[in-house]
């Protein structure tokens, strides 16, 4: 029973985190899109290109910055990657692969803690 429990508990948990929403301005127009949807965001200079499920928008901005208003599971892998490791399909040692095929290369500063983080979420 205590089980049937936890795991609505959890489903309850991340229906909830995928209906909160990111937003950002580009240009006079504001946007919205869930958390859920994000898999990862690119700092390209001094704009920041979001990687949805379906589409891809830009907007000026930090990633620093963004990196620490992000949810929990949004964390770097290259000072131009910040990931929603839920998305995640296949990790390497220098590479993730995400869910639209995409490889990203996590950076020599960062692989230590992505391993840690990616692996942690095994156990």
């Amino acid at each position: 029973m205590q089980q049937i429990e936890d795991s609505l508990e959890l489903a309850m948990k991340l229906t909830e985190r995928n209906s909160e929403r990111f937003g950002f301005q580009n240009g006079r127009d504001y946007y919205y899109i869930s958390y859920g949807d994000i898999l990862y965001f690119e700092s390209k200079g001094r704009k920041i290109k979001i990687v949805a499920v379906g589409e891809e928008e830009e907007f000026y901005g930090g990633i620093r910055v963004l990196e620490k208003k992000l949810p929990k599971e949004f964390f770097a892998i290259h000072h131009s990657f910040v990931i929603n490791q839920a998305h995640v399909v296949r990790y390497a040692y220098e590479t993730v692969e995400m869910d639209n095929n995409t490889i990203l290369s996590i950076s020599k500063a960062y692989r230590k803690q992505v391993r840690e983080r990616l692996l942690k979420g095994l156990s």
